[in-house]
């Protein structure tokens, strides 16, 4: 079992920050955005105060931008062959559902957790809908997929790269800090820059023969 999280880490952007732009609040959100995936700030209250910046976007501009998503380097070999060695995969985030359905929808993901935005009439009302995603409920989630599957926690991985992941990473038996904020590398077992994210290969054993083959098999 392998969990993901996604803005910045799957995807190579930080998704409330292209949603700020689009809402004319870029520099407000992006400050407090930085700060949050630093521990500076407390995940949950730092939602809440960015969400409400963002009151009036409409559903237009939140699909205009999912449907321009940039996927990390080499995330679409990695998820391709993890899923021919039998992973079961998913992203668990303090982003959004409508652009982690998307992920999952794209990759063949088997999970997907996620912050809902509340929407009326097409418009967002700058509020969340439901309990926010933040460091302790992605650990839980981790943590009850796992048993819901049978799996044990030390055949867990997690990969992330804010603050709101360290407890992920910290519970599983392979915790990957990538592309990581300052800090989150003292709670994980290995840490990985942003050249491509299929250096997770490495720290799990697969080879090249294994992708190659994966990659022969991937339907076209």
């Amino acid at each position: 079992l392998i969990f993901f999280d996604m803005d910045s880490t799957l995807v190579d952007m930080e998704i409330i920050d292209e949603m700020a732009r689009r809402a004319g609040v870029f520099r407000e959100v992006a400050r407090i955005t930085e700060k949050a995936m630093r521990g500076d700030f407390d995940f949950e209250e730092s939602l809440n105060q960015r969400v409400a910046l963002l009151k009036g976007l409409t559903m237009d501009k939140l699909t205009e931008i999912r449907d321009n998503i940039p996927l990390s380097e080499g995330v679409e070999q990695l998820v391709t062959t993890l899923k021919w060695l039998g992973y079961k995969i998913g992203v668990v985030t303090g982003g959004f559902e409508f652009f982690a359905n998307h992920i999952k929808d794209k990759l063949g993901f088997d999970f997907a957790y996620a912050n809902r935005l509340e929407v009326k009439k097409g418009v967002l009302t700058g509020q969340v809908s439901g309990e926010i995603i933040g460091a302790a409920e992605k650990a839980r989630i981790v943590n009850q997929t796992a048993c819901d599957l049978g799996i044990s926690l030390d055949q867990i991985v997690a990969v992330g790269d804010g603050a709101n992941d360290a407890l992920m990473l910290g519970q599983a038996g392979l915790g990957i800090a990538y592309n990581a904020k300052k800090g989150l590398e003292r709670v994980a077992n290995a840490s990985l820059g942003k050249a491509s994210l299929a250096h997770i290969f490495h720290l799990l054993g697969i080879t090249e023969e294994d992708i190659a083959e994966a990659m022969a098999c991937k339907p076209l």
